[in-house]
């Protein structure tokens, strides 16, 4: 199963909007590029680094960005920030001896968490709440969270229509029926939930989870190569799981934009990429083929909410990025558009401990 490889991340200033796509390059390098308004404003450019993973990325406030990625000879987490318009001359170590590539997610202005695997390949993570002071503070501590996943761990920052906030994990379990696990920490009890649980499926690949004010939705390919999916609300605890068909032969991206609707993708066995929407809590009847032709889990950027603009990034079968850009509209299908070539030499491989 083809996991995410590419990374993004996103902020407006001064009536710009500005977009990093990021990928691990054959040199094993970070590589990124930058577009303003939906416009290239350079070539791909290298960070530099030696790394084994795939890279994570985030912006947690308005003009700084934070790269992350699992450093070639120790294994440990390595981030690099740009703020003020200029990349940190080095890549600073928070240490740790990582089984996975790390996952992002941020509460609110300032704050960031990070979390992976180690090499035990139990879940762990770390916090800080102004990008300099790290909690737990000692550069090889991190916070357990326990679980043995058989792939990589995702996770989902949201604040709750209560007024408090969620941080929402999974993985899936390890051995011959490796189900889905969930774990969840709230700002109102101020702790995590003691165990993994909330066991479902029999899945392959990488878990994705999507959360909004009050709702996360949990997607992940089956064992029989479909997308399956469940949710949870405040309310009503969680659905029972349900097929959305289809074969597949990457893990699933998604977005909300709201409540009411939810935007899935995957890569389909015949590489093309195709979509799927929840509108209102209904699914559409059939899977969308957008085309293209993907050697990597497909990376959806919401470019501009107000006018539902979203281009959608994947590594090519020679290493070059491509995208192509699409406007939601209010209706379930966005319609086949152009694929166009950003250049780059991006590797396709991942990291990972576990099963493939």
């Amino acid at each position: 199963m083809c996991p995410q490889v590419l990374a993004s991340a996103q902020y407006a200033t001064a009536g710009t909007s500005t977009i990093f796509i990021f990928a691990r390059g054959l040199d094993s390098a970070i590589w990124y590029r930058r577009a303003d308004n939906q416009a290239w404003n350079s070539d791909w450019q290298s960070l530099g680094g030696t790394f084994l993973s795939q890279p994570a990325a985030i912006s947690v406030r308005e003009g700084r960005v934070d790269v992350f990625g699992v450093w070639s000879t120790d294994q440990s987490a390595r981030f690099k920030t740009f703020q003020n318009g200029v990349w940190d001359g080095e890549w600073t170590s928070l240490g740790g001896s990582c089984g996975s590539p790390p996952v992002v997610c941020s509460l609110y202005p300032g704050n960031l968490n990070v979390a992976l695997l180690d090499n035990n390949r139990a879940v762990i993570r770390k916090n800080t709440s102004d990008g300099h002071s790290w909690e737990p503070a000692l550069v090889d501590k991190w916070e357990p969270q326990g679980g043995k996943a058989g792939g990589s761990v995702d996770m989902a920052c949201t604040s709750t229509i209560q007024g408090g906030m969620r941080i929402d994990m999974a993985i899936y379990g390890t051995g011959s029926t490796p189900a889905m696990l969930s774990k969840r920490w709230n700002s109102t009890a101020a702790s995590w939930e003691k165990d993994w649980g909330h066991s479902w499926g029999l899945m392959k690949g990488d878990p994705t989870v999507v959360a909004t004010s009050d709702q996360v939705d949990y997607l992940g390919v089956g064992a029989d190569g479909a997308v399956w999916h469940r949710s949870w609300t405040t309310a009503d605890g969680y659905t029972k799981e349900e097929s959305l068909g289809g074969s597949f032969q990457s893990s699933v991206s998604a977005f909300a934009t709201g409540i009411s609707r939810l935007d899935i993708f995957a890569v389909g066995t015949d590489s093309r990429l195709k979509h799927k929407t929840r509108l209102m809590g209904v699914w559409g009847t059939s899977w969308e083929d957008l085309g293209g032709y993907f050697h990597s889990a497909p990376k959806a950027v919401v470019t501009d909410i107000p006018t539902g603009s979203v281009t959608v990034f994947g590594v090519g079968p020679d290493g070059n990025i491509i995208h192509s850009n699409f406007m939601v509209g209010a209706g379930y299908n966005w319609g086949a558009q152009q694929w166009y070539s950003d250049g780059g030499n991006a590797t396709s491989s991942w990291y990972r401990l576990g099963p493939a």
